[in-house]
């Protein structure tokens, strides 16, 4: 078979760091420049608001548009920071669900 019986995880595995973030950097650029199709969906989600507006002029074309961007990173969280908000979120939750109003006061 040629290169279109290869799996993805095939051509990944085969893709060096650098041509990755060539890759990504690539893809980053493309995302925020619609295709074709992208412009056809926008023009009919500009359509449809134009039908429930009261000022069809105010609709543009570029309110449509969903700009692409990556996440940034957060600073990974304190272990012990952690755990003291996951078990407030737990202690919470299982309050809620025994009906439970205040916490009690023996400290657990």
């Amino acid at each position: 078979m040629g290169h279109l019986g290869k799996s993805c995880q095939e051509v990944w595995d085969k893709l060096t760091h650098r041509q990755y973030r060539t890759l990504a950097a690539w893809l980053d650029e493309q995302w925020n420049h619609p295709t074709r199709s992208d412009h056809y969906l926008m023009q009919i989600a500009q359509e449809v608001r134009r039908v429930l507006a009261k000022d069809k002029r105010e609709i543009k074309l570029e309110h449509f548009k969903l700009p692409f961007k990556r996440a940034e990173k957060r600073a990974p969280e304190d272990p012990a920071t952690k755990k003291a908000r996951i078990t407030a979120w737990s202690k919470a939750r299982w309050f809620g669900i025994l009906g439970i109003k205040e916490k009690p006061t023996d400290g657990n």
